[in-house]
């Protein structure tokens, strides 16, 4: 396996000029760069990416976790993610979680041996206790809340969408207004819900006004 060394003297340049030139390009001239890259090309050089990060102090990667890459918005997000991490030079590392919890800290545990420099989560019901195992990392939660502190969080106005949406079902006539969430335990869920029971509550009779109802609830005439 050929090495840095190599490449450098196959190149004709010092084995730090070759590092630069294959981790910080910006530092040396095109046609050095070139001829660098040249040789690590004819060599099959593959650098340790691992032991360069700890030399740098940056592994110029991010975690990033959604529980279901299937939902299409969760699918949205990822290639929205790895676009923007490839424009700025670092690796997405995906997983998904299947809104399993033990399957999230599984995904965590996996990430923490690659030291992310950040992580970006949907998080499962259990996220508040698995990501302590992140401790130090920064980290985004996408359209959920935890709670858990010290974390930035990124959502959507679940309120105002689902008030606009009674609104638009009472407009039309409509006053059995149901309503399926998902866990009770994840905070758009609630968000929603209160969305959906603020002004356009008071034109619908509170005996005809239904949910929230949670999968898997038995069905009643």
């Amino acid at each position: 396996m050929a090495s840095i060394q190599d490449v450098a003297q196959l190149a004709q340049v010092s084995t730090a000029t070759a590092s630069r030139a294959l981790s910080r390009p910006d530092m040396v001239a095109s046609t050095t760069r070139e001829r660098v890259l040249s040789a690590a090309r004819e060599l099959g050089y593959q650098p340790n990416v691992i032991a360069r990060s700890l030399r740098q102090g940056e592994t110029r990667t991010i975690g990033v976790i959604v529980t279901d890459i299937l939902n299409p918005f969760h699918a949205q997000l990822a290639k929205g993610i790895q676009d923007a991490a490839d424009r700025h030079g670092y690796t997405a590392f995906l997983f998904n979680s299947d809104e399993n919890p033990a399957k999230e800290r599984r995904a965590l545990d996996t990430l923490r041996g690659h030291l992310p420099q950040g992580l970006i989560i949907v998080p499962t019901s259990g996220a508040r206790e698995n990501l302590q195992a992140l401790s130090g990392v920064p980290i985004v939660e996408l359209d959920r809340v935890t709670g858990t502190p010290d974390v930035t969080t990124v959502t959507a106005d679940n309120s105002g969408g689902a008030t606009a949406a009674t609104r638009h079902l009472i407009s039309l006539g409509h006053t059995r207004i149901g309503m399926i969430v998902g866990q009770q335990d994840i905070h758009p869920d609630h968000q929603q819900g209160h969305g959906r029971g603020q002004e356009p509550e008071r034109q619908v009779r509170p005996r005809q006004l239904l949910g929230p109802v949670s999968p898997g609830a038995e069905r009643r005439p």
